[in-house]
């Protein structure tokens, strides 16, 4: 996946870097190249991987008004992005198309090198790429109008400090949207009976991680609602937007969208429509401003202006 447009090598001694984050973001990134969704023979794409995945990843960094348009309807031309745990920047293309310049970073130079190939320097002249850690010293104090740190911390040992980063590099002003698991993805059928069965002191604890957090950190901690926005708060931003999503491949979708690829390796194509409007109502479900269902969703979102 390597390519010879560049990406700028920052760490070359990873004795010295959290290795956590070889695992971070890419996880999503994993299942989208898996072996369930793609077809080794000609290297495409299913129908359920462009239905619940590329399909809905890309509109939700398009056109998730909550998040992207309502902040930068003037200088969005000309906003600085920083992606922190970018991986392969996988649906970014026209929202970076719009914006002044965008720069990912990533330890691993393998999703790095998918992210150059998926957006060439020739056509997307803005973007640079950093092999380095999340806390990057590349990068000076008040550089980014609009920091990504998407689906991150909780591989880390320290996520206070990456709000404090995030805050630091930010200009005054400066929009940081920020993602982690919802503790409520352990809620779930599907995760909560086999925990209760076979690991019930595991499960105690990743639904309070925020007290359990190097413990935690070996299972994918996910964070309560109100503890993630503590720490964002913590972290002098003035919280603007709090909710989740469904995440398009996660818990419950997770186990759908395998079962969705199986029958459509048996030739089964007629239960993506109706697959498709499962994951719309969850959504819908989420997107309501009740103070427990608009946490349903396995992943929680803030979005929040430096102060």
């Amino acid at each position: 996946f390597m390519c010879n447009e560049d990406i700028l090598i920052l760490k070359n001694d990873r004795d010295h870097i959290n290795l956590r984050m070889a695992d971070k973001i890419t996880d999503n990134r994993e299942i989208i190249n898996s072996s369930c969704d793609k077809n080794a023979a000609t290297g495409k794409f299913s129908k359920t991987h462009l239905v619940l995945k590329k399909e809905t990843l890309k509109a939700f960094y398009a056109n998730n008004p909550r998040i992207f348009n309502s902040y930068f309807k003037t200088t969005m031309d000309k906003a600085v992005i920083l992606d922190l745990g970018c991986g392969e920047s996988f649906g970014m293309e026209n929202w970076i198309k719009g914006c002044g310049e965008y720069h990912g970073v990533d330890l691993s130079l393998e999703s790095l090198g998918r992210a150059r190939k998926y957006l060439p320097k020739k056509e997307f002249p803005n973007t640079n790429f950093y092999c380095d850690e999340v806390k990057s010293d590349y990068f000076p104090d008040n550089f980014a109008d609009f920091i990504i740190c998407s689906e991150v911390i909780e591989h880390l040992d320290d996520p206070h400090g990456v709000v404090n980063y995030c805050h630091d590099k930010l200009n005054p002003g400066g929009i940081l949207s920020i993602s982690t698991p919802c503790s409520s993805c352990y809620f779930y059928p599907s995760y909560l009976l086999p925990s209760l069965v076979v690991a019930p002191v595991r499960w105690y604890k990743l639904i309070n991680a925020h007290k359990y957090w190097e413990e935690a950190l070996k299972w994918h901690p996910g964070l309560r609602p109100s503890q993630f926005k503590k720490m964002v708060s913590a972290g002098n931003f003035e919280i603007l937007e709090h909710f989740s999503c469904i995440w398009y491949y996660a818990s419950p979708a997770r186990t759908s969208m395998r079962i969705s690829s199986l029958l459509e390796k048996m030739g089964l194509t007629v239960h993506l429509k109706y697959y498709k409007k499962y994951i719309e109502m969850m959504e819908s479900i989420c997107d309501n401003k009740l103070p427990l269902l608009k946490f349903i969703g396995t992943r929680q979102f803030i979005v929040a202006r430096k102060r």
